[in-house]
C-alpha cells in the first residue's frame, strides 16, 4: 500500500544495470536455501537422514524437499498442502530423485513421526537463514520490501489486494496480531516508510545511485556482485539515516539538490550528534544502580 507501484520497471532496470544481476527473486531464493541446506545446517540433514537408514539417497531428496518448501514449516495436520506443494516442486526439478521422495512422502506427512517431526523443524531453520538472512542480502532491487513475512519480488500491493488479505486474515486469523515491527524487522517502521518514498522518485534516486556507484571501487576479490549488491542496498538506507539539515534557501529541509526532494527526509527529527552532548546530559539517562525507573 505505501509502495508506489508504477516504480517497478524503472526500479528493475536500475537495479539489473548496476548489478548484472538478471536473476529473480526466486532463484535467490533457491540459491540461498540450498546453500543453508549443504553447509550450515548440512548436520540437521544428516540427523533426518539416520532417521530412514533405509531409504538410499535420503539426504540429497531431504535436501531438495527443504528447498522446495514454500512457507517456513507446517504444523501437521495444519500446513499439508504446503508439504505436498514441496513434494510435487522436488520432483520436478529433480526427477531422478522422484522414487526417493516417493518413498519418504508418508512418514514426512505423519504428525507422529520423528521424521516429519524434525522436518518442520529444520525447514524453518532453513528459510529463515537461507532467504531473510541470505537471499535478502543478495537481491536489493528496493530494500524496504526485503523483510520477514514480506516478498521482494512483490512491489506494492493496490488497494483490492489489500482488502482481499484483510478479509482473508479476518476469517483465518481474527485474533491474529498485526504489527509494523518485530525482533525479526531488519528496518523500522519509519525507516520502511520513508524508503517507500523512493519508489515515487524512480528518477532522482537512479541519479543519485549512479553517481553513488561511481565512488565504489571494484572488488579486488571475491564476487563483484556481492560487493555491488551489498553497497546497493546499504545507500537507501544512507538516504534514510542522513539527518535533516537545513539548507540556504530551502526551509524545510534538505536542498533539493542533495537528494531530489525535500520530502525524502522531511520527516526526520532533529539530529544531536553525540560529541554535543554533556557528560552529565549522557548519565542523567541512565537510571543509577538501585533506582526505581
Amino acid at each position: 500500500m505505501f509502495v508506489d507501484r508504477a516504480g517497478e520497471q524503472p526500479f528493475d532496470e536500475l537495479y539489473r544495470e548496476l548489478t548484472g544481476d538478471q536473476r529473480t527473486f526466486a532463484d535467490h531464493v533457491v540459491d540461498g536455501k540450498r546453500l543453508v541446506a549443504t553447509t550450515i545446517l548440512r548436520a540437521e540433514v544428516h540427523r533426518l537422514a539416520r532417521l530412514v537408514p533405509d531409504v538410499p539417497l535420503a539426504i540429497d531428496a531431504l535436501t531438495e524437499l527443504l528447498v522446495a518448501m514454500p512457507v517456513y514449516r507446517s504444523y501437521l495436520p495444519i500446513g499439508a498442502e504446503y508439504l505436498r506443494e514441496a513434494i510435487d516442486c522436488a520432483k520436478r526439478c529433480r526427477p531422478d530423485l522422484a522414487d526417493v521422495i516417493t518413498a519418504l512422502e508418508q512418514r514426512l506427512a505423519d504428525p507422529a513421526d520423528e521424521l516429519a517431526s524434525r522436518f518442520q523443524q529444520v525447514s524453518g531453520a532453513v528459510m529463515a537463514k537461507g532467504v531473510e538472512d541470505t537471499a535478502y542480502y543478495r537481491y536489493s532491487r528496493f530494500v524496504a520490501l526485503n523483510e520477514v513475512g514480506g516478498d521482494p519480488a512483490r512491489f506494492g500491493l493496490g488497494p483490492d489486494g489489500f482488502h482481499e488479505a484483510a478479509q482473508r486474515r479476518l476469517a483465518e486469523w481474527p485474533a491474529g496480531m498485526t504489527t509494523l515491527m518485530t525482533h525479526d524487522t531488519k528496518r523500522g517502521e519509519d525507516v520502511r516508510a520513508r524508503l517507500a518514498v523512493l519508489a515515487e522518485l524512480p528518477a532522482e534516486w537512479a541519479t543519485l545511485a549512479r553517481q553513488l556507484h561511481r565512488l565504489v571501487p571494484d572488488a579486488q576479490s571475491g564476487p563483484r556482485l556481492s560487493a555491488v549488491a551489498n553497497s546497493r542496498r546499504r545507500r537507501p538506507d544512507l538516504t534514510r539515516a542522513v539527518p535533516r539539515v537545513r539548507g540556504e534557501g530551502d526551509a524545510r529541509g534538505v536542498g533539493r539538490n542533495q537528494l531530489g526532494r525535500s520530502r525524502l527526509l522531511r520527516s526526520s527529527p532533529p539530529y544531536t550528534p553525540p560529541s554535543t552532548l554533556s557528560t552529565t546530559t549522557r548519565r542523567s539517562t541512565t537510571p543509577s544502580r538501585g533506582s526505581s525507573a
